[in-house]
């Protein structure tokens, strides 16, 4: 009997197997096609495999179906592609799912849902979701406000490194601003002048987001901190700086210079 049950549950492994192959090679080659342009030729693969359950042609579809680039415009249909997709982890999928819910985008409007897809999309690296919670938690939008988990998710924002998008980019350099502020200013946690130049020497490893007369003001507030500080205690602060970024600061020399 046992040998029964493992030849079933080997066969069915292997069924598996041969079956989610196609699968990839169906969205694969949409993707070429798409690629490409030929768009009556990728319709019919495309919709096959997000049919099948790939959550990568789920949200292609979906997409298609939102832009209205190849296929006629629908947006109930992009949005029941979408929420396939997200339903099996679709970071893509995910983050427009919170879109849709906290704008009413073909759902009604449901800042609860739109709040746990933004955490889940947060906890897939999404930067922009990790703003959006990041507001969540500090104006209690769909969930208690909670300076604790708002600090928690500046943190984990800041730390990221050179997102290619521009706006992306900025919501990284200036959440690394905030926390400088929110250590500085003790409105919100407790005053800590030794964290506030921590975190303006991470800001200053990315200020170029910012206008360089931006970037003036901020150097004359890095000074203030700085100037209450000890010559130990600043170069604590470079070496925790690097400890939370993991690596070394590479535009220390340039800290109070303003960059085009």
């Amino acid at each position: 009997m046992r040998a029964c049950i493992l030849f079933i549950t080997i066969s069915f492994i292997g069924v598996a197997a041969v079956f989610s192959q196609p699968i990839e090679d169906l969205n694969t080659r949409s993707k070429e096609l798409l690629a490409k342009e030929k768009y009556e030729k990728a319709w019919p693969i495309l919709k096959q495999a997000a049919t099948l359950g790939h959550p990568e042609a789920q949200y292609n579809l979906g997409n298609a179906y939102e832009t209205g680039d190849f296929i006629r415009k629908s947006l109930s249909s992009s949005i029941e592609w979408y929420t396939r997709s997200a339903e099996q982890g679709w970071p893509d999928a995910v983050y427009k799912m919170m879109l849709a819910y906290g704008n009413g985008m073909g759902v009604e409007k449901n800042k609860d849902r739109a709040f746990t897809y933004a955490l889940e999309c947060a906890e897939n690296g999404n930067i922009t979701c990790m703003h959006h919670l990041v507001g969540c938690y500090k104006e209690g939008w769909a969930t208690t406000k909670d300076v604790g988990k708002m600090l928690e998710w500046s943190i984990e924002l800041a730390k990221q490194e050179d997102p290619a998008d521009f706006k992306e980019s900025g919501f990284v350099t200036n959440t690394r601003l905030n926390l400088a502020y929110m250590h500085r200013d003790g409105d919100i946690i407790g005053q800590d002048l030794y964290s506030s130049y921590v975190w303006f020497l991470i800001y200053n490893e990315s200020k170029r987001d910012l206008s360089f007369f931006r970037q003036q003001n901020v150097i004359k507030e890095m000074k203030e901190v700085a100037d209450q500080l000890t010559a130990d205690e600043k170069e604590m602060a470079k070496t925790e700086a690097e400890k939370i970024l993991g690596r070394s600061l590479e535009n220390f020399d340039q800290l109070y210079d303003a960059e085009f």
